[in-house]
Parts: C-alpha cells; sequence; structure tokens
C-alpha cells in the first residue's frame, strides 16, 4: 500500500524541469536527481513551445553571464522562487547535481509553507492548482525534508550485569555501544561488544566464566519530556569460557576442565536515556533473552552447568552524542 500511495502522489504533484543549453547541464541528469530528491514525478520540457498545465510547477533554469538562475513558478502554493547561483568554479561533472539539489530546496521550500497554518486565509490568485493538491505537497515537503537529515549517532560506554538464570551464573563486565537514529529520531539502530567475567559454585568445586559477545538491535523511540524511552529486539552472540575448579576435599579430587563454547540467542530491550549536557547522554538499560544457541560444562564428563534457557542482564552507561558530517 505504501508503494501505491508514493506512485499515486508521484502521479498527482508532476513537476515539468526546463532547461535552457546555456547551462551546459543535461537535462535528464537533472530530472532524474529532482526526481529522486522530491519523489515526485519529473519531465523535462521546452516551456516556450509548450504551454504550461495548472496544477504543474514549472523548474527553470536559465544563465545570465555565465551564472545560472534557478526559478521555480509553483500553482500549488501561488509563489515564484528564484536562486542565483555560480557553478563556474566547480567541476564540470558536479554541475548537474548541485543544480538539482538547488533546484529541489527551493520546490520544498514552496511547498513546506502548505505544512504550516496560515494566521490570514485569503484567496491567492496565483495559486491556480487544485486545492486538494496542497496537503500531498506539504507531505513531499516533509519527505525531502527528512532524507536531507543527516544521521544521528552515540558513541558509548557500558556498565552491565548478566545473570543466565538455568546455571544462575552472574557475570559483569562492560564494553562499548553505537547507536544510529535512521529515521526521524524514532528508529534506533544499536550494536554493541561486551566483556563479562563471574563465577558459580557447582557440586564439585566451582567454574569461572568470561564471557564476550555482541549485538545487533533495533529499537523504536519515543521522547517523554527530559527523557527518552527506546523498546525493541534484537540477536545476541557470543563465546563463553568456562574453567572448573575441583573442591580440594573431595577423594578422589574431579579432573579439571576448560573449554571454550559459542552461545546466543534472540532478546527484548528497553532503555532509558537523558541528555547530561549538551553532546552527552547517560542511559539505563534492561534485557531480556532466550539463549537458542546452548552450551553445556562438563566435569568428569558430567553436565555440571548449563547455559541455556534464558538470561537477564541490566547495564548502565554514558555516552557522547552527535550528527555525521
Amino acid at each position: 500500500m505504501a508503494g501505491v500511495a508514493k506512485a499515486d502522489t508521484a502521479r498527482r504533484l508532476p513537476v515539468q524541469l526546463d532547461v535552457d543549453p546555456c547551462t551546459g547541464v543535461n537535462p535528464d541528469v537533472v530530472g532524474r536527481v529532482l526526481t529522486v530528491e522530491l519523489g515526485v514525478n519529473v519531465t523535462t520540457v521546452d516551456v516556450t513551445q509548450e504551454t504550461a498545465k495548472q496544477d504543474t510547477t514549472i523548474v527553470s533554469l536559465t544563465c545570465s553571464e555565465g551564472t545560472t538562475f534557478i526559478t521555480v513558478h509553483d500553482p500549488i502554493s501561488g509563489k515564484m522562487l528564484q536562486r542565483h547561483v555560480d557553478l563556474r568554479s566547480e567541476a564540470a561533472n558536479a554541475r548537474p547535481r548541485l543544480l538539482s539539489l538547488s533546484a529541489a530546496e527551493l520546490v520544498a521550500a514552496s511547498w513546506m509553507e502548505l505544512a504550516a497554518p496560515s494566521a490570514v486565509n485569503v484567496p491567492i490568485v496565483e495559486a491556480a492548482a487544485a486545492p486538494q493538491l496542497r496537503s500531498e505537497a506539504a507531505d513531499a515537503a516533509r519527505a525531502f525534508a527528512a532524507r536531507r537529515q543527516p544521521l544521528r549517532w552515540d558513541a558509548e560506554l557500558v556498565g552491565i550485569a548478566r545473570n543466565f538464570r538455568e546455571g544462575d551464573l552472574w557475570m559483569l563486565g562492560g564494553g562499548a555501544a553505537g547507536t544510529w537514529l535512521a529515521y526521524r529520531d524514532w528508529l534506533a539502530v544499536g550494536a554493541d561488544l561486551l566483556f563479562e567475567s563471574g563465577s558459580s559454585t557447582l557440586s564439585v568445586g566451582t567454574v569461572d566464566a568470561l564471557n564476550g559477545s555482541s549485538s545487533l538491535s533495533g529499537r523504536l523511540r519515543q521522547r517523554l519530556g527530559l527523557m527518552t524511552l527506546e523498546l525493541g529486539g534484537g540477536m545476541r552472540i557470543g563465546i563463553v569460557r568456562l574453567a572448573a575448579v575441583s573442591d580440594k576435599t573431595l577423594r578422589p579430587p574431579s579432573t579439571p576442565h576448560t573449554f571454550r563454547s559459542p552461545w546466543g540467542g534472540p532478546f527484548a530491550t528497553a532503555r532509558v536515556l537523558t541528555n547530561i549536557t549538551r553532546g552527552t547522554i547517560a542511559f539505563l538499560s534492561g534485557e531480556a533473552g532466550l539463549i537458542s544457541l546452548q552450551t553445556t560444562g562438563l566435569v568428569d564428563g558430567n553436565p555440571e552447568l548449563d547455559i541455556k534457557g534464558s538470561w537477564v542482564a541490566l547495564s548502565i552507561g554514558v555516552g557522547l552524542a552527535g550528527d555525521s558530517p
């Protein structure tokens, strides 16, 4: 359905492109870039030989002493916008894209005004397009602005406590994590690399454990005043090293055994974070997972420690937040 809606918007918001040969740019290249940037149907025409349609936005590229005028005639908003650019110092192969992006910004600026409520509701003579196109143009402008937003990232230091519930194995550790805000700040994609250690009591002694794991998760974000809440899930995979230490009072003593084994499974997560200062954050995170890749620690051939069933973890951390260049 989203694809159908997008196609319908593209059909109902036609944009015509008129490129004077004096600009030295390929109209087809400019048209393709405009189509991608605006998400609407852009066609190349010679406006001087074709009568402009009432519902069609016209983008004209003309020359003036070696520089370029970009003019947008928009019957949807009733405005005409113009921008004067000098691309003579730019590489020839970069000029079509630079002109396209500049033209797309002008069209989006004209349409973006339609998204804001007007304090003066008077008929605009030049706004000759069908009134129902106004909401379509406003949606297209919002989508354009969202695509131009840079990806935000957070780089984090994490402290964590984890419990493998089946074997009652507690582990403490830390590591590094990163979060990318992928779309309009409501979708976060996170990854981490963590290292932990712990021990557990066995019937024949104790076991020392070292664990390294990494995860990839997707989380939905919602701002709640000064706090931000994230809910989502992902997959964690790790390698655990178990080293059994026998009870010296046993007769005969058990044979020490050390082995490494992978483990992992899906998990659900929740995070609450807030800004400490501009550019720094603090967060508290909970994690609950189900182990689908299980492992069992053996002592003298007998299973003594199972890493299976489920795990829970609680982490706390601080990070740096910024915008990608």
